[in-house]
């Protein structure tokens, strides 16, 4: 298994190696996968494909099945290594210095979302378990933990020159797909949006194609939701591409192009 070796470049990325690390230990033994924006930058890292495929996050959003979270214990293995809860399903915890110089890392806060699927497509925001934990559930969470995960070996490098070599569990690259454009059909963030492109980018250099995208109903539904959203260089795709990257006239005709010859080469169509 190669290596994926990532350096933190701000307090918000140093963070997010921290919950990264923090995951991969208190998840140990749980059917878990990384989902979210760590999940994007990854997998894009995992086929070397340019850095403005990534999108650095400092938060970790951790989807597990919901019998991972029927008793306390992935909570209280969080609680105790020294993290807060902020939310029902969110948790916190501030870095006091780095490993090496002074406050390397004062003011870095690692953040982890424990978030379990949907099995309808009715999505609720409010699923209680017990008293230890109120969280949301994701479409697509079900379908990405049904399949083969993929297992990525890191070399996190803080900016206070400490080192962390995890290993994590991700969605495969189809599941990513599906996670990401089934997150429009319950919120409107700009970021999904520009994070489909990148997922059809990393489905690209995985070397996929159509018979990739034909076997659940949650990756042919994606698939009618990429071919839909991106139809139009005005549709809401492109808008929202556009609003979350700032591009220009020219540079968004490029990107719409580039997505509508994603889409034919992986879907067929």
């Amino acid at each position: 298994m190669s290596v994926v070796v990532l350096r933190s470049g701000s307090l918000a990325e140093d963070g997010g190696f921290v919950a990264l690390a923090d995951v991969a230990e208190v998840a140990r033994g749980v059917n878990y996968r990384l989902i979210g924006d760590h999940m994007v930058q990854l997998l894009a890292a995992r086929w070397n494909l340019d850095a403005e495929l990534f999108r650095l996050t400092g938060d970790a959003d951790l989807g597990v099945p919901p019998i991972a979270v029927q008793k306390p214990t992935l909570v209280d293995a969080l609680l105790d290594r020294g993290y807060e809860r902020s939310d029902g399903n969110r948790f916190g915890r501030t870095l006091a210095t780095g490993s090496s110089g002074p406050n390397a890392s004062a003011g870095a806060r690692a953040v982890v979302d424990v978030l379990v699927p949907a099995y309808s497509s009715r999505t609720r925001s409010n699923v209680r378990f017990a008293d230890h934990l109120v969280t949301t559930e994701v479409p697509g969470l079900a379908f990405a933990l049904r399949r083969e995960p993929v297992v990525l070996s890191l070399e996190l490098h803080r900016l206070g020159g400490e080192v962390f070599e995890i290993d994590v569990t991700v969605p495969d690259e189809v599941s990513a797909l599906a996670l990401k454009t089934l997150a429009t059909t319950v919120r409107q963030k700009s970021t999904d949006f520009s994070d489909i492109w990148r997922c059809l980018e990393i489905c690209f250099a995985a070397g996929l194609g159509p018979d990739s995208f034909s076997d659940h109903d949650d990756i042919v539904r994606s698939v009618e939701l990429v071919t839909s959203l991106f139809a139009d260089l005005d549709g809401v795709g492109m808008r929202m591409v556009v609003e979350d990257r700032r591009l220009n006239e020219q540079a968004a005709a490029a990107l719409h192009t580039r997505i509508r010859a994603l889409s034919a080469r992986l879907f067929g169509k």
